[in-house]
């Protein structure tokens, strides 16, 4: 997880999970409470080396997560990691 060089972006970089055929990322804001709000879901990639979350708000923390898809379905979210969007 890195911030973009334009501001209101994030990329998101993970590690392949052996057969898996496609990669769900996602996204949330923080809340005050220190808890995310609604979760935002990407269309599915194929390679998660690098994938550019747009449309983030400067200055806010967000949680970042994302879930593979094999044979068998989805795996579990991935824990979540935070960044301030610049």
């Amino acid at each position: 997880m890195e911030n973009a060089l334009n501001s209101g972006q994030a990329i998101i970089r993970g590690k392949s999970v052996p057969k898996a055929v496609s990669y769900v990322p996602r996204y949330a804001a923080i809340g005050s409470d220190g808890k995310p709000g609604s979760w935002t879901e990407l269309a599915p990639v194929t390679v998660i080396r690098s994938i550019t979350v747009n449309g983030l708000t400067p200055g806010t923390t967000y949680a970042f997560q994302v879930r593979a898809l094999g044979r068998a379905g989805y795996t579990n979210w991935s824990d979540s990691v935070t960044r301030i969007s610049m």
